[in-house]
């Protein structure tokens, strides 16, 4: 095994959280590798002062030799603590999961793009459909006076 991090810091109870390994077969067959991720806390934090550790995720994977692969295991955050996450022997980093609700996605601003079959984005290829409907009828009608300057008078 190579490395392992926790992508999140701070989760609210119950959000899902990802734990990446990246694990490489260096022997010269193909090997097999069961990775467990263990979330830890501390006696003082565990009900009725029980700590210990926790498994939240098992992967299995088959190496052939020299590969490296990464491997996300994503589970579910809880109860409320601190949390030292674990990827076999590995320190994969350290997780507060706190009582609160997931804060919502904040609502993009405006950026001038539309969504695609939006009432914006149809306006907009409705408008650059004029353009060049206006555009080639302007070339039109420039292109028919040049032929009738090169033709003179008609008679």
């Amino acid at each position: 095994m190579l490395e392992a991090d926790h992508l999140d810091q701070r989760v609210p109870v119950d959000a899902s959280t990802t734990t990446r390994t990246t694990v490489r077969n260096e022997g010269y067959t193909a090997a097999t590798r069961t990775l467990s991720v263990t979330a830890s806390r501390s006696e003082s934090e565990g009900e009725n002062g029980e700590g210990g550790d926790r498994r939240v995720a098992n992967r299995t994977v088959i190496l052939d030799p020299g590969e490296e692969r990464t491997l996300e295991s994503n589970w579910t955050a809880e109860p409320a603590g601190t949390y030292d996450v674990r990827v076999g022997s590995i320190h994969a980093g350290e997780l507060r999961v706190v009582e609160e609700t997931a804060t919502p996605e904040p609502t993009a601003e405006p950026s001038g793009t539309a969504e695609p079959g939006s009432t914006s984005a149809t306006i907009s290829w409705m408008w650059l459909l004029f353009v060049v409907v206006l555009l080639t009828a302007l070339a039109a009608i420039s292109r028919r006076r040049e032929d009738d300057r090169r033709r003179g008078p008609r008679r």
